[in-house]
């Protein structure tokens, strides 16, 4: 039995699991899950770079907009982590 209310209407509604368990999954789970993926991801990214030959800019435009965002979600983070006081 699914102890979170909203994880349980959901699989009632939808009948769909992953949804339910999604839902029940707490945001710092999920967030950090997340942030997991994407930094795998990056990382195969980068070792099989060697594959682009730099003819394809819109393959650049991509790299640039994953460093925009990446470096975005690094300051805020940042930013809450001196807010929180922990300056490590």
């Amino acid at each position: 039995m699914l102890a979170n209310a909203e994880a349980l209407h959901i699989l009632e509604a939808t009948c769909d699991l992953n949804a339910a368990y999604a839902s029940a999954e707490s945001v710092d789970t999920g967030f950090a899950a997340s942030l997991i993926r994407a930094r795998d991801t990056l990382r195969d990214t980068a070792e099989s770079l060697r594959a682009y030959d730099g003819q394809d800019r819109s393959l650049l435009d991509m790299a640039e907009d994953v460093k925009v965002t990446a470096d975005a979600i690094y300051r805020s983070m940042s930013g809450k982590h001196r807010k929180a006081g922990t300056g490590e």
